[in-house]
Formats: structure tokens, sequence, C-alpha cells
């Protein structure tokens, strides 16, 4: 299921004034025609939650129970019941451009030893012009033209459970969704065969296959000194207990990936 959200009226800083949600529809399979989403975002309902209860006091900030993306969260947690805990990043306001690291690496390589460096694009976490659209973080796709080539990278700030688990724990489960855009051109044609032709630019969303072999994700539980592979809501473990985690997001495909939220469960 997907919640659908007016881009024009959600604030950037402070609770929504009234709803800004305008449509619930269902969540198209792969391979669908695209969604026009011209001044829209959208929210994902992760596959097998329940959908929150949404009516004309539903919001996407301020306090619960109006606020339904931490229901929509819990409901997650609950559908994994060996786990206890849920930390998430809707990726809606600027203040969650501050949980993405953009000067951290990846040890792509320990012999010889090997980098990467961010390649990814956010809205703007801090500063007078702070902002964030929604759906639009995305990793960048993978440079051919250097040698080695680069793959698009985000990586996580570091999300400390320790509150949560003091001595820390082995076992996670990761959740992300991505998407993809094409949009037409802004046509205005004033002359030729068909003079007076006026065509608007259409955004287009693109529903994906989620874990397709050309995007990786990876998670660390020692603050980036190690990553390991994870797979999309499958419950993963690491050697040694850790209490300082991060998610790194892998594009080396040559399209641009969309992140429009992700959560880890512990």
């Amino acid at each position: 299921m997907r919640i659908y959200a007016d881009i024009n009226r959600l604030p950037n800083v402070g609770p929504e004034l009234a709803s800004v949600i305008i449509q619930v529809a269902p969540t198209p399979p792969v391979g669908a025609a695209p969604v026009p989403v011209n001044g829209k975002f959208y929210v994902d309902l992760p596959e097998g939650v329940a959908p929150p209860r949404i009516d004309l006091a539903s919001k996407l900030l301020g306090p619960a129970p109006a606020n339904i993306i931490p229901a929509i969260f819990d409901g997650l947690l609950a559908k994994y019941t060996k786990f206890s805990f849920v930390r998430y990043n809707a990726l809606l306001v600027s203040t969650d451009v501050a949980d993405l690291d953009l000067t951290a690496t990846f040890p792509a390589s320990v012999a010889p030893p090997v980098t990467w460096a961010t390649r990814a694009q956010v809205g703007r976490g801090a500063g007078p012009d702070a902002g964030l659209a929604p759906n639009s973080v995305a990793v960048l796709p993978q440079n051919n033209t250097t040698t080695p080539a680069r793959p698009g990278l985000l990586i996580t700030d570091t999300i400390d459970i320790s509150a949560d688990i003091p001595a820390g724990t082995t076992e996670f489960l990761v959740y992300w969704k991505i998407h993809e855009y094409a949009v037409t051109q802004d046509v205005m044609t004033y002359d030729g065969p068909t003079p007076g032709a006026n065509e608007a630019a259409i955004k287009q969303l693109f529903e994906v296959e989620q874990s397709p072999v050309d995007f990786e994700v990876y998670l660390s539980a020692n603050d980036g000194g190690g990553y390991s592979p994870v797979r999309r809501l499958v419950p993963c473990a690491v050697c040694d207990p850790g209490t300082l985690i991060r998610l790194a997001f892998v594009n080396k495909s040559p399209t641009k990936r969309y992140i429009a939220s992700y959560a880890l469960l512990y």
C-alpha cells in the first residue's frame, strides 16, 4: 500500500498544520505502468504489515497518534517477533539528513586497500537553506568511466543502540524501499508539423525490484570498521556483539536508485 501526500504542504520544521495526505492506493507490481507524481510523494507500507488507520486527521509529522509513521514501523517490528527494537528513517525532512554521513567511506578492498567515497544525492541538513524533498534521496549510478569503476554509495550515520541493548547484539534485520523516476520533456512547439503543441513535464514513479543484484546493502556493527552484506527483510548475524551500527547502500547499476525509507530491527 502507498500513502501519497502533497509535497508542497509538508513543512520542513514543526508538525503539519493540517494533514497533507491526499490518496491511499495499492503498491503496483514491478513492471506496471509508472505513476505520475507531479507535486506529490509517497510513503510505502512494508509488505505484510497491517495498514494503520488513516482518516482526515492522519499526518506524517508531529506527535502520535495522528502521526502514522511510527505505527507503520512498529507494525514492521511486530511482524518480526524475534526483535525487540526498531530504528527507522522516513527521509521526509531535513533533520532526517542528519542521520546520513556524507563523509563516510566504504572499505571495498583490504589488500590492496581500496575505499569508496560517498556518491549520493540528498537535501541540506543544516543551515539557513535546510530542506529535503521527500523521495529525493538517491544513490548515484556507478561511474564506469574511472578505473576501477566507482559505484554509488550512501552510508548512514552511527545508529547507537547501547541505550536499548547495552551489551550489544549480533542479530539484525534491515528494511529498505527503493524506486526510480523518469521525467518526460516539457514541450512547447511554436511551428513545425504540430504548431501549438504544449506538453507539460510529467514525473513518473517506477516500482522496481527491491533486491536487484546490482544494488547491495551492508551492515556494520563496529561503526564502519567492517561491513557484512545483508538481504532485505532477512534476519542476519555478525560475529561480535555491537552497539554502533551503520548501513551502507551500494549502487552498481547504470541507473540512479532513490531510497524512500529504511529501517533497522534488532
